[in-house]
């Protein structure tokens, strides 16, 4: 071959060479670009949605236990994990590329095309996932609210006004006062005595899976209470601790209204691990911190400022950096309970409306009111149950159990 001939023909290799490095550049612009948390068309969805609600209750349960499926086969990390390898091949090809021939930049072109295919996937999946498990909270709930089917108890007020409740997989726990009252499923009710002239009156109660046991918080002094030997025993002093919350081994614990929190753990002993001040959180000297709850790897805190207005603030909890806030047009939500995994339920008092939260968005739970006349606190019951304690104009306090998963 002359030498015309080669540079042609190495000019034409150099040719393809760059724009094959151009076009691999493209597609690191690209997935740079992808993220997760897109939402993508929901047509399919719809269709699945409207196909749903036309089934009868037998088709439904099948159809939530695949939901289930569809969820427990996507692993969080599957994205980033791929999204990562993609990105580190791209700078490994373009580190290399002058020692790698045309061919090799083709094929890894269509390896890269390919990946990038199962990312759109993941994206895809995921967000119908996400908006089918919303939904699927969100009905469940209404549709127990709004059927007749459910158990109730009335009991006098005794002038309780913030009175708790906490439920374990077994129990109901409701502070009365003078007394602990203790439910089960079925009905049965266990009268525990509560010495209010020392231990104080209750301001918060929590069912700890770990220590298999209640949590109940008295006036500077925690408890454990144990249903199997009904024995309630005084196990720390703490002054000035207002709210707990708790997750596993983990306990968040609230003192003097969210001047300073506290991150404890329960393994063997309670261990101190770590503290941060109202002022560390991002809040104002003026502001209150109230109820705590954490859900899956997120703590929610529902505050108010000197204006009055009631929020709930999302943090996470491994960080306590500062994520997003909920509320409503009157700024007036008042936090109840956490649902799964990053999610809560909680009320507006004043107008009475019930919400599902799922991010910084209100997904309202519609009940009938004429049955529940002021919700004041709610807790999921062995994930089976539901229950809605409320007070009625009567000085009487009602407790509602609902089955979720019945007919």
């Amino acid at each position: 071959m002359c030498q015309s001939h080669k540079d042609e023909h190495n000019r034409i290799l150099s040719e393809d060479h760059h724009k094959f490095i151009d076009e691999i550049n493209n597609k690191k612009l690209y997935l740079n670009k992808l993220k997760t948390s897109e939402i993508s068309k929901l047509d399919n969805y719809q269709l699945l949605e409207e196909w749903k609600q036309a089934k009868l209750d037998k088709l439904d349960k099948i159809y939530k236990k695949e939901v289930n499926n569809v969820e427990l086969s996507y692993n969080n990390d599957e994205f980033d994990k791929l999204k990562m390898k993609c990105m580190n091949d791209i700078d490994n090809t373009l580190q290399r590329e002058s020692t790698m021939t045309s061919k090799d930049l083709q094929a890894f072109i269509i390896e890269l095309n390919s990946s990038i295919d199962q990312l759109e996937l993941i994206m895809q999946r995921n967000s119908l996932n996400r908006m089918e498990q919303n939904n699927n909270i969100k009905n469940r709930l209404e549709n127990a609210l709004n059927r007749n089917n459910y158990k109730e108890f009335i009991f006098n007020v005794n002038f309780v006004k913030f009175r708790q409740i906490a439920a374990s997989h077994e129990h109901i726990l409701i502070d009365d006062e003078q007394k602990l009252l203790l439910f089960d499923k079925t009905g049965s009710t266990t009268v525990i005595p509560w010495n209010k002239q020392e231990n104080g009156f209750i301001r918060d109660m929590v069912w700890s899976s770990y220590l298999n046991k209640f949590i109940i918080l008295g006036v500077h002094l925690l408890f454990t209470f144990d249903c199997s030997t009904m024995i309630i025993e005084n196990i720390r002093y703490f002054p000035r601790l207002n709210f707990m919350t708790i997750h596993n081994q983990d306990i968040l614990l609230n003192f003097d209204n969210g001047k300073y929190l506290e991150y404890w753990q329960l393994s063997g002993r309670w261990k101190f691990v770590q503290s941060w001040t109202k002022l560390q959180l991002g809040y104002k000297n003026t502001d209150v911190i109230y109820k705590m709850s954490i859900s899956g790897v997120r703590v929610a805190m529902n505050s108010t400022c000197n204006e009055g207005r009631f929020i709930i603030d999302i943090f996470d909890f491994s960080s306590m950096n500062w994520l997003y806030c909920i509320n409503d047009d009157n700024y007036n939500i008042r936090l109840l309970t956490n649902i799964h995994h990053n999610k809560w339920l909680c009320i507006n008092d004043k107008t009475k409306r019930f919400y599902c939260t799922v991010k910084n968005n209100l997904f309202e739970i519609k009940y009938n009111q004429n049955v529940i006349h002021s919700l004041y606190q709610v807790a999921l019951f062995n994930e089976k149950y539901f229950i809605i304690l409320g007070y009625e104009p009567e000085n009487k306090a009602k407790l509602l159990l609902y089955n979720i998963e019945g007919n």
